[in-house]
């Protein structure tokens, strides 16, 4: 009955009672905490947001309020229908039931060590970056259009060695935004705040769009650190070489900033990391 009230669009307080209903009847009844967790699961699927979560949430906190599992929660079939689950709630439009469905994913390994039903999609992600030949393709011409010509004159080594092209795109980039912004006279105190807000409005666009791609890589170096083995597969895989080209490439500020975290995480793992 509980289902059957929060499919149809039920304001937030409403929808959060539902869950501390669930909760309180899953730990004052264990006949019914098969059910309970069910009808929770069923609630990652729904169509809302907000539903979503509030299953999401539900289950981080008998994860994180229960002193001795009992054996519903314990269920190592349950743990891989909400690995799955988790995992496509990443890619969700809101930011919000994405970070929530990454603390489950990290709480469900941290509780019940279920690293095993995360491998394939760890492979899975790397594989797809790496095949990705049109965006590696892209940071390249980039970088090589404004670079010095190959069949040029010897002379000194320009500033950025051989990331050159990469050096003076940045330099251009600057410049760019230098002379459109700025202009021959310093802009006025409202303009100035308007501009602020123009570039706050675009930082937060490209954070939405970019969230699920950084939640993945973030539980990609999760898994790298809790399993060596599986750190010196993705290693050998080219995780090295795939965050160092999201580092150089320009046209995702957002995915840079990230990629540089998870690279030095990374290199504090790896010893071949820290080679290439």
């Amino acid at each position: 009955n509980i289902l059957d009230c929060v499919t149809d669009g039920l304001r937030w307080e409403t929808l959060k009672f539902a869950g501390r209903l669930l909760c309180e009847l899953f730990q004052s009844n264990p006949k019914y905490q098969n059910s309970v967790l069910d009808t929770l699961q069923d609630f990652l699927v729904q169509r809302l947001p907000l539903t979503q979560r509030v299953g999401t949430q539900a289950f981080i906190s008998l994860l994180l309020g229960t002193g001795t599992l009992p054996p519903a929660l314990n269920d190592r079939a349950r743990h891989g229908v909400l690995v799955n689950r988790a995992l496509t709630l990443l890619d969700s439009p809101d930011m919000r039931v994405g970070a929530d469905a990454y603390c489950l994913l990290c709480l469900l390994l941290r509780v019940f060590e279920c690293d095993s039903f995360l491998f394939d999609f760890a492979r899975r992600q790397l594989r797809m970056e790496r095949d990705n030949v049109a965006e590696w393709l892209r940071v390249e011409v980039d970088a090589a259009r404004i670079a010095p010509g190959a069949d040029g004159p010897s002379g000194p080594v320009p500033t950025g060695g051989r990331h050159a092209g990469t050096v003076a795109l940045l330099h251009e980039r600057v410049a760019q935004s230098l002379s459109q912004h700025c202009g021959p006279q310093a802009p006025a105190e409202g303009e100035v705040l308007s501009r602020l807000n123009e570039t706050n409005a675009d930082f937060c666009e490209s954070f939405r769009k970019e969230a699920g791609w950084i939640l993945k890589w973030g539980l990609l170096i999760y898994l790298a650190k809790r399993n060596k083995q599986l750190c010196d597969e993705m290693v050998e895989g080219g995780l090295t070489e795939s965050l160092l080209m999201c580092l150089l490439d320009l046209a995702h500020p957002v995915r840079q900033g990230a990629a540089l975290n998870e690279l030095q995480r990374l290199v504090s793992l790896s010893p071949k990391a820290k080679e290439i």
